[in-house]
């Protein structure tokens, strides 16, 4: 369910990902990558969807090696990004028509890596080009300002895809409340098979690091089906563009 900003108003919303063959979906290893991606752009500005990079400077902005098999996880990740499909059933806001729209679009367009670095062997230089949908959103706005650094420095995966997603969701209330289950398959992507219980033991841990961290706390509520997560923000560092 989404709420309509201007009227209050809820209407129902899907967003499906989906991943081609042999390529598969994004996983949270590509997670990384991809932050990796929006740290280049915003600090060429926001001036080209095309974006040029050093697949070394790269794993070494990730924190990863610069060898053989830490660029094979690049690369995945960057083919997985460029054939991955998003299907959005009033899912988006669109900040220019200030309504939700219906979409297919695409994360990344193209990428292509080239020449050897004399180092490490790898590829010297690639470049990768945002979709058209990645880059309106880009432009209108709808980006979060995020400290990559601080992100790269959170230790679990889970604290990562939190601090993405709360970020967006804080832009006018201080205090939001989600149906446990929905949350964590839609927004997370943890698997539905997993129990309420363990749900709440791996969000636990992130929340604790979270709250250490200053960004928000959180609880649970409700029991069975009426499971909820509470988070309180209790910083400005999460904010919106």
């Amino acid at each position: 369910v989404v709420e309509d900003r201007a009227t209050g108003d809820t209407h129902p919303a899907t967003l499906t990902i989906r991943g081609q063959e042999p390529f598969g979906l994004p996983t949270s290893v590509d997670d990384e990558v991809l932050m990796a991606c929006l740290a280049a752009t915003k600090k060429d500005g926001f001036r080209n969807r095309k974006i040029h990079i050093k697949p070394r400077k790269m794993l070494i902005d990730m924190k990863w090696k610069t060898d053989g098999p830490s660029y094979a996880k690049l690369r995945r990740a960057l083919d997985r990004y460029s054939t991955v499909s998003v299907v959005s059933e009033g899912a988006y806001w669109h900040k220019g028509k200030k309504k939700p729209v219906r979409d297919v679009v695409g994360i990344i367009d193209r990428w292509q890596a080239s020449g050897r670095d004399p180092i490490t062997g790898l590829p010297h230089d690639a470049f990768f080009v945002w979709g058209d949908f990645m880059w309106e959103s880009f432009k209108s706005g709808n980006l979060r300002n995020i400290d990559y650094d601080f992100w790269l420095n959170l230790e679990s995966a889970a604290s990562r895809r939190i601090y993405r997603f709360l970020g967006k969701q804080f832009y006018s209330r201080s205090t939001l409340s989600f149906g446990l289950k929905q949350y964590a398959v839609n927004k997370l992507g943890m698997s539905s098979r997993n129990p309420n219980g363990d749900i709440k033991r791996t969000l636990a841990k992130a929340h604790s690091e979270l709250k250490e961290k200053g960004l928000c706390s959180a609880e649970f509520t409700g029991h069975g089906k009426n499971n909820k997560v509470v988070y309180t923000s209790l910083s400005s560092g999460l904010e919106t563009n």
